[in-house]
């Protein structure tokens, strides 16, 4: 069972090739792809380099956001097309639940965060101690503080963001958090390709997990249209 999976969500792009749930491949690229064919340019390398032709694909994974505006649709784009193209089931997956895949039997609970700028954090919460992650909250953005105050007293935190929750922590004794490095890189690329093989081997349909995106926060440029007021409010 041949499964791609495609994380272009974060600062850091990524994609895996798996074949019945082992790694043959797998790029991490330290930027924010912009542009579909390059996407596309770079995974038809990968398979090349691993012996796998693009139809020999039967399964993909992708990353929905929140993250990158540009890169989440890049992302989003990329496996919906070749999933048209190859007839292929495409799975979609939270950024913040792919990096909570990395804590299987966690005891603690897991807070995956992100740095969304402009004083919040994308978050997330998640049981992992079955070995698969349950939500303890939904995701959105938050302020650290607001975040800090739905926490429970022990948690791992991991995550691009965590370093802005573990300042706002600095000098309480609230909490006790555990921050681990999580920026999802080949291994946890390498989760999602595992993760959508076993939706595939116990049936599961991609409707259930549907590859459209999450932002969580509207776009910068959005968010500043309706900032700024248009020429007939301010009476010019």
């Amino acid at each position: 069972m041949k499964v791609l999976a495609l994380n272009c969500a974060s600062r850091t792009a990524g994609f895996a090739a798996l074949d019945d749930g082992r790694i043959r491949g797998s790029l991490v690229l330290a930027e924010v792809l912009t542009r579909g064919d390059a996407l596309a340019e770079r995974i038809e390398g990968l398979l090349s380099d691993i012996g796998w032709r693009v139809r020999d694909v039967e399964g993909i994974g992708v990353t929905r956001g929140p993250g990158s505006f540009t890169g989440v649709r890049v992302g989003l784009a990329t496996a919906q097309g070749l999933g048209f193209a190859l007839d292929c089931p495409v799975f979609g997956l939270s950024t913040l639940e792919l990096m909570s895949l990395s804590f299987p039997f966690a005891k603690w609970p897991v807070c995956t965060v992100l740095d969304a700028r402009r004083g919040e954090v994308y978050a997330g919460l998640y049981d992992c101690s079955s070995g698969v992650p349950r939500d303890l909250f939904a995701e959105a953005a938050y302020s650290p503080k607001a975040l800090l105050e739905r926490l429970p007293r022990d948690v791992i935190v991991t995550g691009e963001g965590r370093h802005v929750l573990l300042a706002a922590a600095e000098g309480g004794d609230d909490h006790r958090l555990m921050g681990v490095d999580g920026v999802p890189g080949a291994g946890s690329v390498s989760a999602l390709g595992a993760w959508v093989t076993r939706r595939l081997r116990e049936g599961d349909s991609p409707e259930r997990y549907p590859p459209t995106p999450i932002y969580l926060r509207k776009p910068e440029a959005e968010r500043r249209l309706e900032e700024t007021p248009g020429e007939h409010e301010r009476g010019g």
